[in-house]
């Protein structure tokens, strides 16, 4: 029965030992001994991240745990090469059950000492050093976490994010410049948006913040200084920080002639352009034209046809990547019970579901660290005679809520897929912290509309934890974007919405296409 004082469940731990008596009486029988089932012990860390204030009991707890645990299991194993006679093999079922129990509580007092704050201790018996096959993959994990060493050649307070966009945010960050003692294809030669932050040989230079050279605020940052850069830390946290890593605005433009004149190729009649401008809809944002895939009658068919093909697809996508300096992210299908899914509920009427009309069954994204590479891989698809490019949309130019890709519905083999470009600055924020602010703004419009002032604060309040620096930005930015939440709570009369949006720094003053601020909308029912 579990102890109602201990802080984690030891549950799994008794029914462990109780696995090896029961071999060991088995064994006493003259029975084969039976490999016990390992339990996982993952409780112990949920009840960590529950019990903050126990970390230290947690951690103490661990290690005796493990010493208990192993001094059992040696004990086990010695009475039964007593009834045995025989020295066990060096991995019989006693020795992997050991192996994987010290694994499985080191990677728990690990964890554990990354919540508390402690450095990991060394597992008992091991030298300073380490040895065997675990230490050398450790070694490789951390090499590959770390981007390269250098020299500190800036400190100091830059608002990147108004360098890369005229509307970006007017808080400095402080930031560090790195001069890399290796070229690295990430990295630039310490010129922003034209503006030189700091000298650097071409393609060695980075702007990072501490945390990527594992400084907290009150360490001391020089100029000269040795550091190491840590990959995933030196990567933007928002997208206008990303823009701006690659050269900004001032570089984009660069390619506005080459995106045009492909855009021009392969861009809607412009009738279709105008009746969709008049409806009021983005051609950034939505299918302009009829790239469906050949006349299929089941979601089988349509997923066999694809099935076939999708091999030569890749491969393709794979050398146009090799040519371009990009890295090729190619997916398996989209799951048959997804498309299934997402056909119903898209593509059906009267007469059926319309499984032809999916073009995201087969897809793929290639990264680059340029927008030079990245602009130069979608002229060698242009440029392929094998691939037709069925719809083109620079959402580099025409940003999407900030987030910028290159998004190509392409036809090979009489197959439709979707190919996306992009920089690893951009999809990672995507992934990360950038793409959040995307989410606040979808779940902020559409709890506007329904007049829910408690989901709208929820929504704000979890914004502003989970944005990072550009928090203020970010929120002040979607409060005021051409949306209008605050217009849209005040039209429809609901004064504690109103209240709530106005505690965000959502701008009184903003007025629609008729020059109505929130006090006139509120005043009377405009439809």
């Amino acid at each position: 029965m579990q102890d109602p004082c201990s802080p984690f469940n030891l549950e799994p731990v008794r029914e462990f030992l109780e696995e090896l008596r029961k071999t060991r009486e088995e064994s006493d029988q003259g029975g084969a001994p039976p490999r016990p089932e390992l339990k996982p012990l993952a409780q112990g860390e949920a009840a960590l991240a529950a019990f903050p204030e126990l970390r230290g009991e947690l951690t103490r707890r661990f290690e005796e745990l493990a010493a208990s645990l192993s001094k059992d299991v040696a004990e086990l194993r010695s009475r039964l090469d007593a009834l045995s006679g025989q020295k066990p093999k060096p991995r019989d079922g006693f020795e992997e059950l050991a192996a994987a129990l010290s694994k499985e509580v080191a990677e728990l007092r690990s964890r554990v000492d990354a919540l508390s704050g402690q450095k990991p201790k060394p597992p008992h018996g091991d030298g300073v050093q380490g040895t065997g096959s675990s230490a050398g993959s450790q070694n490789k994990r951390a090499e590959a976490e770390v981007l390269g060493a250098g020299t500190v050649k800036f400190c100091g307070r830059v608002n990147i994010e108004a360098m890369a966009e005229p509307e970006g945010s007017r808080d400095e960050v402080e930031w560090i410049g790195i001069e890399l003692d290796e070229e690295r294809a990430c990295a630039m030669d310490g010129v922003l948006a034209g503006i030189a932050i700091f000298s650097c040989k071409p393609r060695h230079g980075l702007l990072v913040k501490r945390r990527a050279i594992g400084k907290s605020p009150s360490e001391s940052v020089a100029e000269g200084d040795r550091v190491t850069v840590l990959k995933t830390e030196a990567m933007p946290s928002t997208y206008a920080q990303a823009l701006c890593l690659l050269g900004g605005q001032q570089c984009l433009q660069g390619f506005a002639e080459l995106s045009r004149h492909i855009h021009s190729k392969y861009a809607p009649p412009k009738e279709i352009q105008e009746l969709l401008q008049r409806r009021g809809l983005e051609l950034k944002a939505r299918s302009t034209t009829m790239n469906y895939q050949p006349y299929c009658s089941s979601m089988a068919e349509v997923y066999d046809f694809h099935r076939e093909r999708k091999s030569a697809f890749d491969d393709r996508v794979r050398l146009i990547a090799e040519q371009t300096e990009g890295e090729a992210l190619v997916p398996e299908m989209k799951g048959l019970a997804r498309c299934e899914s997402k056909a119903a509920f898209k593509y059906a009427d009267d007469a059926g579901v319309s499984y032809y009309r999916l073009t995201d069954i087969v897809r793929a994204t290639i990264l680059y660290d340029s927008l030079a590479s990245m602009y130069k891989g979608l002229d060698v698809i242009h440029r392929d005679k094998d691939i037709e490019i069925i719809e083109f949309n620079d959402r580099y130019l025409n940003h999407l809520a900030g987030y910028r890709d290159l998004q190509l519905s392409v036809r090979m083999h009489g197959m439709v897929a979707e190919l996306q470009l992009n920089t690893r600055g951009m999809a990672h924020v995507k992934e990360h912290s950038g793409h959040r602010s995307f989410e606040v703004k979808r779940e902020l419009v559409a709890m506007v509309h329904k007049g829910d002032a408690q989901k709208c604060y929820d929504i704000l309040d979890w914004g502003r934890k989970e944005l990072g620096d550009s928090a203020t930005f970010e929120l002040t930015k979607i409060l005021n974007d051409p949306e209008k939440p605050m217009l849209q709570a005040a039209s429809g009369g609901h004064a504690e919405l109103v209240s709530v949006l106005l505690r965000f720094a959502a701008d009184v003053s903003l007025k629609d296409n008729h020059a109505r601020t929130a006090l006139h909308r509120s005043s009377f029912w405009w439809p």
